[in-house]
């Protein structure tokens, strides 16, 4: 192992950290806990543990991350045949860092997906800066070419880069999974889509660990770390994306519908139809008011996502505009179908 110390200080370095400011951290965890994010720290902190687990197994060479890469190794290597090594090398290149750079890339020029793709992008990022550091820190070599499959098919070559942990396990796997998770806060669940998302948020992502170990090209342990990594970063999008409320698709009451009037200012008539939030009110015992719009009849309650944003200038709380999964509206469309309210107000629509 080179350089385990530099590791070991950096460890030291954090603990310090944290202690000393252990009175704001408790004071951030409480602010999450208010917005339902302490159950996704805490898985989150677990898939941690299990990385540091396994890193603190191969800096002081204990017997049991040997022996459990032997076994995984033993096993998956005798279901080795022509058609794995062509299946799992395909999947081995959809984790490859030219193909994610590729699609996250591609998501952030389609004019209608670069908020997603921004998003995806940026957690990426983090993911392959940490990996990247991990790696350079650690340095554990790869496998060697006794566990490389024999005569690799599609120009597939061995890896020269650090094996510790496995940047396919980790940024590639995160990539697809919040990639879906996006996807379906923006679009919502559409039993058409499931074929789609199970495929890019399920089959690839299960395939991508195993593919690395069954090319030889990383140990078992490795791919554990790596999961443990990326699902660690999965919890902490999760509990971004359910508990922003702009971020997901939400359940809407509508309390006051399409054209009637206000019960407190009889003057003011409802062009369009406007409720709140129920997972918020739920959650913090208070109102968000948004409009619901792309519908003419008024139901009581009703499954939407957010589009837009509407602030007042000179007023605390914020407007969502949300519409139908599917409908889609423009900026311009928006702004005249509020103006009977909003025209009262200095605001500015923000587009999701």
């Amino acid at each position: 192992m080179k350089d385990y110390h530099l590791l070991v200080v950096f460890f030291c370095y954090v603990f310090e950290t944290i202690w000393y400011n252990r009175k704001v951290i408790g004071k951030i965890l409480m602010k999450g806990r208010e917005y339902g994010m302490k159950k996704y720290i805490f898985v989150s902190f677990g898939f941690f543990l299990i990385f540091i687990g396994i890193l603190l197994g191969l800096i002081f060479e204990v017997p049991y991350i040997k022996e459990f890469d032997e076994v995984i190794f033993s096993f998956v290597h005798s279901f080795r045949n022509e058609f794995f090594d062509h299946f799992f090398v395909i999947i081995s290149y959809m984790g490859e860092a030219i193909t994610i750079v590729g699609l996250c890339a591609f998501l952030l020029i389609l004019p209608n997906r670069r908020r997603i793709g921004l998003r995806v992008s940026l957690v990426v990022l983090v993911s392959a800066i940490i990996n990247y550091a991990i790696k350079t820190i650690v340095a554990r070599p790869r496998p060697g070419l006794m566990y490389f499959i024999s005569n690799p098919p599609l120009d597939y070559s061995y890896p020269t880069s650090y094996s510790f942990p496995s940047g396919h396990s980790q940024t590639a796997y995160l990539f697809y999974v919040v990639l879906v998770i996006f996807l379906i806060c923006n679009y919502g669940r559409h039993k058409k889509m499931y074929p789609f998302y199970l495929t890019l948020g399920f089959i690839i992502p299960g395939c991508l660990p195993l593919s690395r170990i069954y090319l030889g090209v990383h140990y078992p342990s490795d791919v554990l770390a790596g999961i443990s990594l990326g699902l660690m970063l999965i919890m902490l999008v999760m509990g971004y994306v359910n508990n922003i409320p702009y971020c997901r698709t939400l359940m809407v009451e509508i309390d006051r519908p399409k054209g009637t009037y206000d019960p407190d200012y009889q003057s003011i008539y409802y062009e369009e139809n406007m409720g709140y939030v129920c997972d918020y009110y739920k959650e913090r015992k208070k109102y968000m008011r948004c409009y619901v719009l792309g519908i003419d009849e008024a139901p009581k309650k009703i499954r939407c996502r957010v589009i837009a944003i509407i602030k007042r200038k000179n007023d605390i709380d914020n407007i969502l505009v949300t519409v139908p999964c599917r409908v889609k509206m423009k900026k311009k469309e928006i702004k005249e179908r509020v103006s009977f309210i909003e025209d009262y107000y200095e605001y500015s629509i923000i587009m999701l």
